[in-house]
């Protein structure tokens, strides 16, 4: 359910940043990259799970979700402040 929510946000958020000449390439990341993270994600995880302890899978998790939302909200914030600045010089 998770996947089926990002995908289509992740796919117009680089439709819609990302120059019409570089696209096909930056698409071409991204299937990469989602697919090398399905195949090391859960190997990542079964490791700390059995090398360190159950619960740490959980908190990575969590420290991981709170990086992303952090990185979030400062690109949020950038891309403001940049679009202020914008239509405060036209």
């Amino acid at each position: 359910m998770g996947l089926g929510l990002i995908l289509p946000v992740l796919s117009a958020l680089l439709s819609n940043n990302t120059p019409s000449n570089e696209q096909g390439e930056m698409f071409g990341v991204n299937s990469s990259l989602l697919g090398l993270m399905a195949a090391l994600g859960p190997l990542f995880a079964g490791l700390v799970y059995d090398l360190i302890v159950p619960n740490a899978t959980f908190w990575i998790g969590a420290i991981l979700l709170l990086l992303s939302l952090v990185i979030i909200a400062r690109l949020k914030i950038t891309n403001t402040q940049s679009a202020d600045n914008k239509s405060s010089n036209t």
